[in-house]
């Protein structure tokens, strides 16, 4: 722009719209400067500073407003700043007035998300980048928004260490022994012995107290709680990790769980292994053994 409003003054010296133009026009270019500047020194507060001296006309050399889509930007950029210093009320703010001027100014909607995720509001984070995923299809926006739905699910999932009353450090063994103790203390037909205790809230506390020692029990689906991923989350990494593995469901019962190939060359998870292959050769061995200790006729 500048390039052609310096061969519209040769042409037209006295042109007071083209000098006033390219004197905007540079006044925005070293105001680009500085803040690149700012950024590389990762100096937050000198970029709202220098940001906010041109949005309020402060440093201006002109009083020719800004172009719109000018000045989205630079509300996107302060926010992004804000949210760099803490400031997230005002970060979302500012990304507010960009997305008004700008609504294509992908971001902003970002930055945004991102400061409603400081802010633990989780839900509206997702609004947000699926509202941007809607017109902004490529695999980065994708992500944000799966993780931003991620982030929903791990913020909401149940807390089993707490569940087993026992510290993130705990070994196999402490899991084990914590919900022994506990399964007998909140076992529906003891609490149903305790006067005043509501059965409905003891049964749903128990089951609680089961699926916490599921998860924490099994090293590789702790492994991923650990990690982040609620219930459901982990037992679909847990799957595709057999499915990657060469395992399958169970061709007995139709279980998607740990277990073994058997002989016919079809998988059984562990139960139905132990019935379909242990149990029986062990019948036959017996029975191996007591032909063998039998009188010769």
């Amino acid at each position: 722009a500048i390039q052609t409003a310096r061969p519209a003054l040769q042409l037209d010296p006295e042109n007071r719209a083209a000098a006033q133009l390219r004197r905007q026009l540079r006044s925005h270019t070293d105001l680009v400067s500085k803040v690149r500047a700012t950024l590389a020194a990762e100096d937050w507060s000198a970029t709202i500073k220098e940001l906010s001296g041109e949005l309020e006309g402060g440093s201006s050399s002109s009083s020719a407003p800004l172009p719109v889509h000018f000045a989205a930007r630079l509300h996107a950029e302060r926010g992004r700043s804000k949210l760099r210093l803490g400031d997230f009320e005002g970060c979302i703010a500012d990304c507010n007035i960009s997305a008004s001027f700008d609504s294509r100014l992908a971001v902003a909607l970002a930055v945004k998300a991102q400061a409603l995720q400081k802010l633990e509001r989780w839900d509206e984070a997702v609004s947000v980048l699926e509202s941007l995923h809607a017109w902004k299809k490529d695999e980065d926006t994708f992500w944000k928004v799966e993780w931003a739905k991620f982030e929903v699910r791990r913020v909401r999932r149940p807390d089993y260490y707490t569940i087993l009353g026992i510290p993130k450090q705990a070994s196999q063994a402490q899991v084990k022994s914590a919900y022994r103790k506990l399964s007998v203390e909140l076992h529906p037909d003891k609490q149903r012995r305790i006067k005043g205790v509501d059965e409905t809230a003891a049964l749903e506390k128990f089951k609680m107290l089961g699926e916490a020692f599921e998860i924490l029990g099994t090293p590789a689906k702790r492994e991923y709680y650990d990690k982040g991923y609620d219930a459901q989350g982990l037992r679909e990494c847990l799957q595709v990790r057999k499915r990657f593995a060469g395992q399958a469901p169970c061709s007995q019962c139709g279980e998607d769980d740990f277990g073994k190939l058997g002989s016919d060359m079809k998988w059984y998870c562990n139960s139905c292994f132990k019935l379909s292959f242990q149990d029986s050769a062990g019948v036959q061995a017996s029975s191996r053994k007591a032909g063998s200790t039998s009188p010769t006729p």
